[in-house]
C-alpha cells in the first residue's frame, strides 16, 4: 500500500510516525494534570465538599440547615463514584479530591483528540486557548464534575456531522446518548442539553436536530434513571437553579459563575485570526462559521453575557473543538502523517501546551500550600485536638457563616463533626429567613451589623466564623472571640462560667451614679 512505501507525496514515510505521534500527544496531556497536583495543588470549592459527602455518606440534611423540600443528593451519581472509591481503597478527603482533579482533568484532555483525525490539533487549540485565558485552564483543574459535561460537549461537536449525514449513525447516536446520560447522573444540569439541539436549529440541520434531540432525551431520562428517583431528580434540579437564580436582588450575590461574563474579548481574538487566516489563504466559505460548532460556541457567548456559566462550560468547549477542527485541514496537507516533520509537530504542540497549562503563574498552583483550615484535630499532630476545638461549633451546634468558603474548607476538614453549616454550596438551600439575613450581610458588604439576627439566634452550642486579620477582631456585639487559623476569626456566645465571674466582680463593684445618657445622632 502507498501509505507504507518508502516516500508519500515526495515525503519520506515512516510508518511509526503515526502511533509515536499520538504516544506523544497523550503522554503530554496525561502529564499535565499530574504535573500540576505535584505543586501541592487543592481546590477550594466543591471539589472539597463533594469529597467529604462521600467520606461521611451523610444527608445534607444533617449536614446543612436546609429549607423544607429539598431531600434529595444534589449530584448523586458523583458522590456514588466518589463514595465507590472511599469504600474500596480506604481514600479520605485529600486523596479523593487528588483523584477528582486528575480523573476530570484527564477525561477533558484525552477524550476529545481520540475523534479527531489528527491528535495534535487539540494540543494545538488548546495552546492557544490557555495562552488567551488563564482562568480557563485553571477551570480544568477544579475536580468538579461540570468538567465531564464539557468533554460532552466537546463530543457533541466532534459527533455533529455524523449526527447531520444522510444516513443515520447510530454509533454516534449512541455515544451521544450515554455522554449526556452520564453528565446528567453526574452533573445534573439536565435542563441545559437543550443547547447543543438549538445549535443545530440555528445551523438549520434539521437532520441533526431531530437526531441529537432524540439522542439528548434517550440520554437525560438514562441520566435520572441511574440516580433511582427520576421524577424528584428532574424537579429538584428545576427547583434547584430557580431558588439559585431568583432570590437575588444584586448581580454580585451571585457566585462567579452565575454572574455575567465581561465577554471574554481575549478569546474572542481566536476565530477571528482563524476567519482572517481563512481569508488570506483564499479557503474561505460559509460552512466555517454556518455550523452548529461554531454556531453552538457564538449562541453561548452570547447567553453568557448574561450567565457566564452558559459561555465557560458551554461555549468554550465548542470553541476549542472549531479552533481544532480549523488546524486540521493545515495539518494534513502539510504535515503527512507517517513524516517526521509532524512527529516534530506534535511534540512542539505538546510541550508548548504543557507550558501553558503549568505555570504556576501568580501561585495559582501552590496557593494551597500556606492555606489553613479550621479543624477539630491539630495540624501536625492528629491525636491531639486542636488549640481552639472548644471554639468550634459543639455536636447539634450550627456554624454560622456568610462565605461559602469557610463551608467548603471546614467541611473537608471534618467530614463526621456532629455540627451543621447555615451556608453551604448553594445559599438557596437555606432556610427563607437565614437567607434573607445573608442577603443583607452581603448587600451590606459584611458590615458588623448585618450579622445581629444570627447572633440573636446563637445558641450556646452555635458559632460564628468571619474572616479578618489577627488585628482586626470583628466589632459584632454579643459574643467572645477568638483567632483560630490564619484568616478567620471564631465568635461565641460568653461562657456560663465567665458570665458568672463577670457577675460575681460586678458585686464587689461599689455602685456609682449612673452618668447622663449620651446624646445619639
Amino acid at each position: 500500500m502507498a501509505e507504507f512505501s518508502g516516500t508519500v507525496n515526495g515525503v519520506k514515510a515512516y510508518p511509526w510516525v503515526r502511533m509515536a505521534a499520538m504516544f506523544v500527544t497523550l503522554w503530554f496531556l496525561l502529564l499535565i494534570p499530574m504535573k500540576i497536583i505535584g505543586y501541592g495543588y487543592m481546590p477550594s470549592d466543591d471539589a472539597l465538599r463533594h469529597a467529604a459527602k462521600a467520606v461521611t455518606g451523610r444527608p445534607w440534611t444533617e449536614i446543612l440547615v436546609v429549607r423544607d423540600g429539598l431531600t434529595l443528593d444534589s449530584h448523586p451519581g458523583w458522590h456514588a463514584v466518589l463514595g465507590f472509591f472511599h469504600r474500596a481503597l480506604d481514600a479520605g478527603p485529600e486523596a479523593l479530591t487528588i483523584f477528582a482533579v486528575v480523573v476530570l482533568c484527564m477525561v477533558f484532555l484525552l477524550a476529545p483528540p481520540l475523534f479527531l483525525a489528527r491528535v495534535e490539533t487539540w494540543a494545538m487549540a488548546l495552546s492557544l486557548m490557555f495562552l488567551a485565558d488563564m482562568g480557563w485552564s485553571m477551570r480544568l483543574l477544579l475536580g468538579r464534575p461540570f468538567i465531564l459535561t464539557m468533554t460532552a460537549v466537546a463530543l457533541f461537536c466532534l459527533l455533529s456531522k455524523r449526527l447531520s449525514g444522510p444516513r443515520t449513525h447510530w454509533g454516534a447516536l449512541t455515544a451521544l446518548a450515554v455522554a449526556v446520560g452520564l453528565s446528567v447522573w453526574l452533573n445534573c444540569t439536565w435542563y441545559l442539553w437543550a443547547l447543543p439541539v438549538a445549535a443545530m436549529v440555528l445551523a438549520r440541520q434539521w437532520r441533526g436536530a431531530f437526531r441529537t434531540a432524540a439522542a439528548v432525551s434517550a440520554g437525560v431520562l438514562f441520566g435520572a434513571c441511574l440516580s433511582g428517583q427520576p421524577v424528584v431528580f428532574l424537579w429538584q434540579n428545576v427547583h434547584h437553579v430557580i431558588l439559585t437564580m431568583g432570590n437575588n436582588p444584586l448581580t454580585r450575590q451571585l457566585v462567579t459563575e452565575l454572574q455575567p461574563t465581561g465577554g471574554d474579548y481575549q478569546l474572542l481574538i481566536l476565530p477571528a485570526f482563524f476567519l482572517l487566516w481563512r481569508r488570506v489563504r483564499g479557503k474561505w466559505h460559509r460552512s466555517v462559521w454556518d455550523n452548529p460548532v461554531f454556531l453552538m460556541a457564538a449562541m453561548c457567548w452570547g447567553l453568557g453575557l448574561f450567565v457566564g456559566r452558559f459561555w465557560i462550560d458551554w461555549g468554550t468547549p465548542a470553541l476549542a473543538v472549531w479552533i481544532a477542527l480549523e488546524f486540521q485541514p493545515v495539518v494534513v496537507r502539510h504535515f503527512p502523517r507517517m513524516s517526521l516533520r509532524r512527529l516534530v509537530l506534535a511534540g512542539a504542540a505538546s510541550v508548548c501546551l504543557m507550558v501553558m497549562a503549568t505555570r504556576d503563574i501568580g501561585g495559582r498552583w501552590t496557593a494551597a500550600l500556606s492555606e489553613e483550615r479550621l479543624s477539630l484535630v491539630d495540624a501536625d499532630d492528629p491525636s491531639k485536638p486542636s488549640d481552639y476545638a472548644d471554639w468550634l461549633p459543639q455536636p447539634g451546634g450550627i456554624l454560622y457563616s456568610a462565605s461559602m468558603g469557610t463551608f467548603y474548607s471546614t467541611f473537608y476538614a471534618n467530614p463526621d463533626a456532629k455540627w451543621r453549616y447555615i451556608l453551604g454550596f448553594e445559599p438557596g438551600w437555606m432556610p427563607q429567613d437565614d437567607l434573607e439575613i445573608y442577603r443583607k450581610i452581603q448587600w451590606n458588604f459584611g458590615a458588623s451589623k448585618a450579622y445581629a439576627p444570627w447572633v440573636k439566634k446563637m445558641r450556646p452550642e452555635d458559632r460564628l466564623a468571619i474572616g479578618g486579620n489577627s488585628g482586626a477582631k470583628p466589632e459584632v456585639p454579643g459574643l467572645e472571640w477568638k483567632y483560630a487559623v490564619s484568616g478567620m476569626w471564631l465568635g461565641r456566645l460568653p461562657q456560663k462560667s465567665e458570665v458568672k465571674s463577670a457577675a460575681a466582680s460586678a458585686a464587689m463593684v461599689k455602685p456609682v451614679a449612673a452618668a447622663p445618657a449620651a446624646t445619639v445622632h
